[in-house]
């Protein structure tokens, strides 16, 4: 993949472990644009749908952990 394609990428990364996160969000902020954080399910669907009122803010990729309090990964894909 060329390597300015990456640094355009807008990336939602949901995973509710803090430690995990920081050190995936650490090592993708080396490489593509912007790395946008969400704790769980609800708080990724939020974030989705707030990306949707603006067509610059959509995201390109959306990596989500499965296993999560309050709304699991599937869940939030499906109503995504």
């Amino acid at each position: 993949m060329n390597i300015e394609i990456l640094k355009e990428t807008r990336i939602l990364y949901v995973e509710d472990e803090q430690e995990v996160r920081d050190n995936i969000i650490f090592f993708m902020n080396k490489s593509v644009g912007e790395v946008i954080p969400a704790q769980n399910g609800v708080e990724g669907l939020e974030k989705f749908k707030a990306s949707l009122e603006n067509k610059d803010q959509l995201f390109d990729l959306i990596i989500t952990d499965i296993n999560m309090p309050k709304m699991n990964g599937l869940d939030m894909i499906e109503k995504i």
